[in-house]
C-alpha cells in the first residue's frame, strides 16, 4: 500500500533520507539565472513543489489506477525524489506531484534568461512505471502540436539520453542507484532548453561555433523568437500569430505587468517591460 501523503507539508514522509545522485545538488550551471535574494511575499508563497489531488487531464491518467499496488522499493525511490525535489528546486522549475496516484507529477519549467525560450512556460507530464527506479520515468511535453526544439516533437515525445530515448555514455543514461528526478528536470532546462537549440539536431553538433554553423543556428532560433510563441496549428503546420494578434498581445502585457507588481512582484517593473506596439498599415 502506498504511503500516507502528510497534508500539512504537502509531501509524504520519507523514510530513508540517503540522498543518491548528490552533486547535482550542488552544482550551479551557466544557464541558471540570476535572482535577487530578496523574496516578495506573494512570490514566497507560491510553493515550487506541492501536492494536488488528482489530475484528470495528465497525459498518463490512464496507465494505473489510485488502487494499484507498488513495490517498497518503487514507493521509497519517488518519496527520496519528492523530498529532494521540495528541497533543491531551482527558481525556474514548479513541480506538482499527485496526493491521489504516486505514479504521475507535473513539471513546469521557465526558460532561462539568455535563451530564446527566456520565461516561456513548457509543461510536462511525468509517469514512473512498474519497474522505476530500474527504468527511467516516462515524460511527455505538452508541445500544443508544434515543434519549437529538436528534441521535443510536435508529439510530445522528448529525446533525452537520461530518458533512454537517445544514446549516451554510461554517466549520461539513466542510473537506477544515483539519477533523480530533479538531475532530469535540470538536465531538459540545461541541454534542451538551451541557447543554442539547433545544435540539438543530430548530425550536426560538429558545426558548432564555426562559421558552418553559427548562420543555421541563428537562423533556428530566430525563426524560433518571431513565430512559435504565438504559433497556431493550421492543417498540420503551424504559422506565427497574425499581426493583429501580436499587436493586442502587446497591449495587453502593460495590464498584465501592473497587476503583478499590486500583488508585490516588483521585480517585474524590470525584468517584464511591455514589448512595443506594433502599428498595423490599414492602407494596405
Amino acid at each position: 500500500m502506498e504511503p500516507a501523503v502528510d497534508r500539512k507539508a504537502g509531501i509524504p514522509e520519507v523514510i530513508d533520507k540517503k540522498n543518491k545522485g548528490k552533486s547535482i545538488l550542488n552544482y550551479q550551471p551557466w544557464w541558471f539565472p540570476n535572482f535577487s535574494s530578496k523574496r516578495t511575499s506573494a512570490r514566497a508563497n507560491f510553493k515550487r513543489f506541492d501536492s494536488v489531488q488528482h489530475f484528470s487531464d495528465h497525459h498518463y491518467v490512464l496507465k494505473g489506477n489510485a488502487s494499484k499496488q507498488h513495490s517498497r522499493t518503487w514507493a521509497k525511490k519517488i518519496q527520496a525524489d519528492w523530498k529532494i525535489l521540495e528541497k533543491d528546486l531551482p527558481e525556474t522549475i514548479f513541480v506538482r506531484a499527485c496526493e491521489s496516484r504516486m505514479d504521475l507529477m507535473r513539471a513546469v519549467i521557465v526558460g532561462a534568461e539568455g535563451t530564446p525560450y527566456h520565461d516561456g512556460l513548457f509543461f510536462f507530464d511525468i509517469h514512473f512505471p512498474d519497474t522505476y527506479p530500474s527504468v527511467p520515468p516516462m515524460v511527455h511535453y505538452h508541445s500544443g502540436g508544434l515543434t519549437i526544439n529538436p528534441n521535443l516533437y510536435n508529439s510530445g515525445h522528448v529525446c533525452l539520453s537520461l530518458l533512454g530515448t537517445w544514446y549516451g555514455n554510461t554517466r549520461e543514461n539513466w542510473l537506477p542507484q544515483e539519477s533523480t528526478m530533479l538531475q532530469l528536470l535540470v538536465s531538459i532546462q540545461g541541454l534542451i532548453l538551451n541557447r543554442k537549440p539547433y545544435y540539438n539536431e543530430p548530425f550536426v553538433g560538429w558545426t558548432k561555433w564555426t562559421p558552418l554553423g553559427e548562420p543555421f543556428s541563428k537562423g533556428y532560433t530566430n525563426a524560433y523568437i518571431d513565430g512559435a510563441p504565438v504559433g497556431s496549428i493550421v492543417k498540420g503546420t503551424s504559422q506565427g500569430g497574425s499581426m493583429k494578434f501580436r499587436t493586442e498581445v502587446a497591449v495587453f502585457m502593460k495590464t498584465v505587468v501592473d497587476e503583478f507588481v499590486k500583488l508585490g512582484v516588483k521585480e517585474l517593473q524590470d525584468k517584464l517591460k511591455p514589448p512595443p506596439v506594433i502599428h498595423t498599415n490599414t492602407s494596405r
